[in-house]
């Protein structure tokens, strides 16, 4: 009686958890605002100066919406797109196809209030970091 009482304990706290884990899939959902950006490449002061400007500005209306039928929306400094995204099986790659480019970035962090993507254009780095809109 024990042993069948300890299984049903177990087995309910296992799919407790399971039950409240969301999928990659699920947890990108919603819009995202961006929050910072950062780069491998290397920058004068007075670049950094103009890159730091750059940021603050992209801030305050870029934005990526990700919708459940597999549809995204962008705005990027005024222009906006649409398109399809895709995360891989691994949940290591975020794919946005808009037009006939596809763009693909590796995800360093998906949560449910933070998304920090990579890209590498001409060996540097950028990643974006955003925040879940409320």
């Amino acid at each position: 009686m024990k042993k069948t009482f300890t299984l049903t304990i177990y087995t309910f706290i296992v799919f407790v958890f399971f039950a409240c884990s969301s999928a990659p899939s699920e947890l990108i959902l919603g819009k995202w605002n961006v929050a910072d950006i950062k780069t491998t490449q290397k920058l004068t002061d007075a670049q950094k100066e103009v890159f730091k400007k750059s940021i603050e500005e992209t801030k305050k209306d870029a934005f990526l919406e990700f919708k459940a039928d597999k549809n995204f929306e962008t705005n990027e400094g005024g222009k906006k797109f649409t398109g399809k995204w895709n995360i891989s099986e691994d949940s290591k790659t975020l794919t946005l196809t808009y037009g006939k480019t596809n763009e693909v970035s590796r995800i360093n962090e998906l949560s449910g209030d933070k998304l920090s993507i990579s890209i590498t254009l001409n060996e540097i780095e950028h990643t974006i970091i955003y925040l879940k809109s409320n």
